[in-house]
């Protein structure tokens, strides 16, 4: 199951972020979750709507969890930690994996008290990462309402970010194919998530308002 990145809804045609804002709030705010993807190559203004998001979301008293595929990235987002850390995922991912967190652990309780899950760059981690939280969120979130066993993430609101022309997943000694599925492009749970665009490079938009506009 792939998707079409290119010709997908296009939310911001016109830099319109509180389209996507409004869209993500809304999930926030109900009992059943959402699933997005964010897809946006740089300077389409990813970073400033995770801190929108981070920064609405926390001023209602509720919980955000701030992830990214690596470090680096982590430091652009508030309070925002690897993925593997964040949600236990294993570094030795394998197909049928499951997050390295108890049902009852501080960190299962914290997962379940949150309102709202970040993961920026995620066209760089294996399918296989994303596939073990959707498995483990079953065992996890089932405190929280049963009835959610076959939503995505099991009712917890998850925004994916990335651009799939940027660094794809590193897989040893694997061919061009290999890369392609390993992917989270090539997994099934993607075909369930709402695409989000960004199209338009703000740097360049700012750079040419008149002088007058200023």
């Amino acid at each position: 199951m792939q998707r079409d990145w290119e010709g997908g809804r296009d939310i911001s045609r016109d830099a319109k972020e509180a389209g996507v804002q409004k869209a993500t709030a809304k999930s926030v705010g109900s009992d059943n979750g959402g699933f997005f993807f964010l897809y946006g190559y740089g300077v389409t203004g990813k970073t400033f709507i995770w801190k929108t998001l981070s920064t609405a979301v926390r001023s209602k008293g509720l919980i955000v969890l701030n992830a990214a595929s690596s470090g680096i990235a982590a430091l652009l987002l508030p309070g925002g930690r690897t993925a593997h850390s964040t949600l236990a995922i294993p570094i030795e991912i394998k197909e049928a994996s499951s997050l390295t967190m108890e049902k009852d652990s501080p960190r299962a309780d914290l997962v379940r008290a949150a309102k709202l899950i970040i993961c920026d760059e995620a066209p760089m981690m294996h399918q296989w990462c994303f596939e073990a939280v959707d498995r483990s969120m079953c065992d996890i979130m089932s405190k929280n309402d049963p009835l959610n066993e076959f939503i995505p993430f099991r009712g917890m609101t998850v925004v994916l970010g990335g651009d799939f022309r940027q660094i794809l997943p590193v897989v040893r000694k694997a061919t061009r194919h290999d890369i392609f599925d390993a992917s989270i492009n090539s997994s099934k749970i993607l075909a369930y998530s709402n695409v989000l665009r960004l199209t338009v490079n703000m740097r360049l938009s700012a750079s040419s308002v008149p002088v007058e506009q200023e």
